[in-house]
Order: C-alpha cells, then sequence, then structure tokens
C-alpha cells in the first residue's frame, strides 16, 4: 500500500497531517459548506531527492493556509493530498494511478524529477509544475499543464553568460543520465559552441551513484577550465566528492537544482569554495536573515519543517497561486478556462504580483505552444549568484541580480 499524506491546510498552525490516501473532495465545512479545492500531488518525500519533495508538500500547504485565510478558491477550501513515490520513477507512475482514481482532484502537482512520466496520467486536470524537463511544460501535448521552473535547457544560458564573463573557453559537462540531465547536456553543447566556447568532454551518471570518480577523471583529463553540471538534489555531494578524489580543482557551476538540498552538508569542507550556482534570486539573502518580503511564506512553511531549498518553497507556493490566478480569472472550476486564462497571464494588466514569490516583479510568460516561463524576461534578474554558506531558511548568501 502506498504510503499518502492528506493535508487538510485549513490554517498555519496545524499540521493536518494523517496516514490516509482519500481526499474525496467533498464538503469539510469550510467556506460555506463548499466542496475542497482538491491538490494531489506525487513528489519524493523519501529517497535522494526527499528534502526537495518535502519542501513542495510543505510550500503548497503553507499556500493553502494563506489561500484559505482569504476565502478559499472560489470560496472552496483547499486541501493537499500528498503521496510518496520514495524518488522512484516506476513508483512515481503507480502513485499518481492510485491517486487520481482515489481522489477528485481540481490540480495536479507532478514530481519534480519524473513529472513527465505522470502528465499522460492527468491530461484532464489542470497541472502545475516545477518539473525541469522540456516535455513538463509541451503544450501540443498537454495544455492543460503549465512549468513554473525553466527547463533544463533554459536554465543554461546564465552557467554560460558566466563562464564568458570569467574567461572561460574550455567547458565540460557533467549530468545525470535521466531525461533532465540529457536535456541539459545537449542543450550545454549548443549554447557553449554559439557563444564561442568549446565544449571538451562530457559525463553522464545515475541519479543513484554513489562514486563518479572515473567519469570526473576522465573531464580532468579533458582539459576543461570549468565543469558545468546538472545534479539534483543529493546528487551534487556525489559530483563534489568526486572532484575531491581525483583532486579536480576548476570551478564548478551548477543550475539551481544543484542547491536544492542543504549543499553545506553535502559538499565536503575542502571543494565548496569551487561550487557556485546560478540560482533562482528568491533562494538567495544577501545578509543574515531571509528578506521581509518573504517572511510571511517562510514563517508558515518552517511550522511544519525545515526549508531544504527556498527556490523549491518559491517556485511550488506559486504553482497554487498560479492555479488560484486561473481558476478565478475563469470564475468557475473548468480546468480548460483556467488554463486559457494562465496562458494569458504575461499580458494581464492587473497581474497580482504580490500574491507571488518567485514571480513577485514580473509575471510568467507563456505562448500557445510552450508553457514554460519565456527565458527572455529571466536575464533581467531572475537569477543571482550563490555560493555554499550556511542555509538560513532555504537560502544561501549571494548577490542578485545577475544579468546577462
Amino acid at each position: 500500500m502506498l504510503a499518502a499524506i492528506t493535508l487538510a491546510a485549513c490554517g498555519a498552525g496545524n499540521s493536518g497531517t494523517s496516514a490516509s490516501s482519500s481526499g474525496s473532495g467533498k464538503s469539510s465545512g469550510g467556506s460555506g459548506g463548499k466542496s475542497d479545492f482538491v491538490v494531489g500531488t506525487v513528489q519524493p518525500l523519501t529517497g535522494v531527492y526527499g528534502a526537495a519533495g518535502l519542501d513542495i508538500v510543505h510550500a503548497l500547504k503553507a499556500e493553502a493556509s494563506i489561500i484559505n485565510a482569504k476565502g478559499g478558491i472560489l470560496g472552496h477550501p483547499v486541501k493537499i493530498v500528498a503521496v510518496d513515490d520514495a524518488s522512484n520513477p516506476q513508483t512515481a507512475i503507480s502513485a499518481t494511478q492510485e491517486l487520481i482514481s482515489s481522489n477528485s482532484l481540481n490540480m495536479f502537482e507532478p514530481d519534480v524529477i519524473y513529472g513527465a512520466t505522470q502528465l499522460p496520467l492527468t491530461k484532464n486536470i489542470l497541472s502545475v509544475n516545477i518539473c525541469g524537463s522540456a516535455e513538463c511544460s509541451d503544450a501540443s501535448k498537454y495544455p492543460l499543464d503549465f512549468s513554473l521552473n525553466p527547463p533544463a535547457g533554459a536554465q543554461v544560458p546564465p552557467l554560460i553568460a558566466y563562464a564568458k564573463q570569467h574567461g572561460y573557453t574550455k567547458v565540460g559537462i557533467l549530468a545525470t543520465n535521466d531525461a533532465a540531465g540529457t536535456y541539459f547536456t545537449q542543450t550545454v553543447t549548443t549554447d557553449a559552441k554559439a557563444a564561442g566556447l568549446t565544449v571538451v568532454g562530457s559525463q553522464s551518471f545515475s541519479p543513484t551513484a554513489t562514486d563518479i570518480s572515473a567519469e570526473v577523471q576522465a573531464l580532468k583529463g579533458s582539459g576543461a577550465q570549468t565543469v558545468l553540471t546538472w545534479a539534483a538534489g543529493a546528487t551534487i555531494g556525489v559530483v563534489m566528492k568526486g572532484m575531491q578524489a581525483v583532486d579536480y580543482t576548476v570551478p564548478v557551476l551548477g543550475t539551481p537544482t544543484v542547491f536544492t538540498a542543504p549543499v553545506a552538508q553535502l559538499v565536503p569542507a575542502p571543494v565548496q569554495k569551487q561550487l557556485t550556482c546560478l540560482c533562482y534570486a528568491v533562494g538567495i539573502r544577501t545578509g543574515a536573515t531571509a528578506p521581509a518580503v518573504l517572511q510571511p511564506l517562510v514563517s508558515r512553511v518552517t511550522k511544519y519543517g525545515p526549508i531544504a531549498s527556498m527556490m523549491v518553497v518559491g517556485l511550488a507556493a506559486d504553482t497554487l497561486e498560479l492555479a488560484n490566478y486561473g481558476f478565478t480569472k475563469a470564475g468557475s472550476l473548468d480546468p480548460k478556462a483556467a488554463a486559457t486564462a494562465i496562458q494569458g497571464i504575461g499580458s494581464a494588466s492587473n497581474y497580482p504580483g504580490t500574491d507571488f514569490w518567485s514571480y513577485r516583479t514580473k509575471a510568467p510568460e507563456f505562448t500557445a505552444t510552450n508553457h514554460a516561463p519565456a527565458s527572455g524576461p529571466l536575464s533581467q534578474g531572475f537569477y543571482g549568484v550563490a555560493k555554499v554558506s550556511p542555509l538560513v531558511d532555504g537560502m544561501y548568501l549571494g548577490t542578485y541580480p545577475f544579468k546577462y
């Protein structure tokens, strides 16, 4: 039996957690007796990607409490039903099948890693994700699905720009061999050439690998001046241990995925200075504490557990706000009408920026064929530069914005 957690987020101070796979969508008695607005999600709450999965569930619950305090979505109280897939792609599929057969869902939040495998099962449900795969934003396949996480390929331009600004001309690629990592590798290869950089070596590894010294040694032998890596969650620890093992001292530039787990604990101290993240600005602090604008979200999320990554929390909270925007704009719980409203959010004159966290200053821009945020606007302040440092409310010390 799959381990499920039903999270009825009716108040920020109540954990509302029980071992259950229920969540029928029937009235819980809130908001004038209207039925619940049920958000289903299958995430890695345990295993190698567990830190990211817990952040997502806690963020959804926290944001639900914020929305419910304002009367819910069209008067319907938001309820979160979360299932653990234990960081296993096959379990993610079977868990999704069980979730949708046992619940009447108004929104689905796909797995942060394996979301692309779940979407064929949820085509009739509005889905909002932070999956890094390009398939997670393919509007031609999944017109009711939107991504707030720039896909793996769209996270490459700031890495290329940073490498070029620092005079690196020979780059190496080190990425997981899953769909997101493969897409990352392809995009780095193309974008590096266009920028006048040379990819002198490329290595891939399994997300479950515990020792990749051989792959790192191969990159060292290639003469790469810097290594561009796609290593989600705890896998960045394996990458940096490999760097240490073969005494490879070049800078390692990572996408936001590398800082989605507690890197100060995962990365050996002697190689921490080598690692730089071109991270989302929402996950960067410039002082000792989180910025004041993020404190309302931080205070709610930390009631349910520590924050591993504010980048994950900020994006995940925004997924629920994006659904809230769509259904509210549509004036009904019709998923097709909500999707139409969301697709036009980039040109909306009344974008409710203060309801969002990662997209507070500018709305995500979608097109009819691509439901991932347009990359152009992201170059003007969405990213920052973060280094390994003490984790404070899921945020690392750094600077922002990084413009390119």
